[in-house]
């Protein structure tokens, strides 16, 4: 359609009829630089889509492990909080053992 304008314009038209052709070309020059803009645009955009996927995708794995350090990090404290439950029965028992024993060496001291 471009080159047909072209072709009028060379012609040798009449005045009103080349205002008109020239109106066509620099819409049409409009219409190309405008699509040439919006390609470009569009690449811009098409290339902030990839790096953000990437950084979606990098903050997904930091998330991922995060959560399984502290998954491992929990599994540790409920192991701990067992072992002094554990000692702490222990620590009992010892006690009472050892109240028991005293006990026993007094009523024996007194016995005797």
């Amino acid at each position: 359609v471009q080159n047909a304008i072209e072709a009028l314009r060379r012609a040798g038209l009449q005045p009103e009829l080349q205002n008109a052709v020239d109106i066509l070309l620099q819409a049409f020059e409009k219409r190309d630089r405008t699509e040439a803009d919006m390609a470009s645009i569009l690449s811009a955009k098409e290339g902030e889509t990839v790096r953000l996927r990437a950084e979606i995708n990098r903050l997904r794995q930091a998330v991922n492990q995060a959560e399984s350090l502290r998954e491992g990090q929990a599994s540790e404290v409920s192991m701990l909080q067992t072992q002094l439950q554990q000692a702490l029965t222990t620590n009992k028992a010892a006690e009472r053992q050892a109240i028991l024993s005293s006990a026993t060496s007094a009523s024996t001291t007194l016995q005797g």
